[in-house]
């Protein structure tokens, strides 16, 4: 069965447009966003929830230090394995394998982070300057 979106494409599209314009947003601005676009389909609403809740319970389940123990399957949408009892060891590499791409993709995000606030610090440095020397021009 084909997946449907309740947003089309170029609404999606639009959307991202807005969100890179803004550069700052909040959910709910995004929201309102979605709203204008989204078609409404009950039956896949009702779906799609109890597939949400599905995957928050099995997310939720823990040991007694708090650390999750149910995660997805890497390349088997919706098989989910608990780590601490699961006896097959090629399940058991997709999850290390994927679990190694989340903290790799959480670094590069977090390196364009840095780099952008080294180009905001430098551009207020600049700012600074230009207006301690403008400031002693002044009064000279």
């Amino acid at each position: 069965m084909a997946r449907q979106s309740a947003v089309s494409k170029d609404a999606r599209e639009y959307i991202k447009e807005q969100i890179k314009e803004r550069g700052l947003v909040t959910v709910e601005e995004v929201t309102d966003l979605v709203f204008s676009k989204y078609c409404f389909d009950a039956k896949q609403a009702r779906i799609r929830e109890v597939n949400n809740y599905s995957r928050r319970l099995l997310a939720s389940i823990k040991d007694q230090n708090g650390v999750r123990t149910v995660l997805a399957v890497k390349g088997s949408p919706g098989l989910f394995a608990d780590i601490t009892t699961c006896r097959s060891i090629p399940v058991l590499d997709q999850i290390d394998r994927q679990l190694t791409e989340k903290i790799e993709g959480t670094i590069k995000p977090r390196n364009m982070v840095r780099k952008r606030k080294s180009e905001l610090l430098g551009q207020y440095s600049l700012f600074e300057s230009a207006t301690v020397n403008d400031t002693q021009s002044v009064n000279a």
